[in-house]
């Protein structure tokens, strides 16, 4: 009888034993899970920040893309202004040339009739 019990005590023990094991086992298993899930959601956070990096540089591109842009058409404007102004000054010059033509047609006629 004591023998008996003694082995069924025995068996106890082992079964115990077994199903502690099992747990620590499931705890294992929960922590590798539980590690994955953080190390995936800490992958998925770095590629949202990448994808937001990503989105400000391009963003900062079109920036200084239009800011050329506005200096190329800056640039183009103040070349049209340069250009008119050196129109306006030949066309003044033209005149000028002109006037003292004029000035010296009249001059010869006086000479002329002075002469006649």
């Amino acid at each position: 009888e004591a023998h008996y019990e003694k082995e069924e005590s025995e068996k106890e023990k082992k079964e115990t034993q077994s199903e502690q094991e099992e747990e620590q086992n499931e705890q294992k298993g929960l922590q590798v899970e539980k590690k994955e899930a953080q190390k995936e959601a800490q992958e998925a956070e770095e590629e949202v920040q990448t994808e937001e990096e990503a989105q400000g540089e391009k963003e900062e591109a079109q920036n200084e893309e239009e800011e050329a842009q506005s200096e190329k058409e800056a640039q183009g404007e103040k070349k049209g202004a340069q250009k008119e102004k050196k129109e306006v000054q030949e066309e003044k010059e033209a005149r000028k040339e002109k006037e003292e033509a004029q000035g010296q047609k009249e001059e010869a006629q006086q000479v002329k009739e002075g002469a006649q």
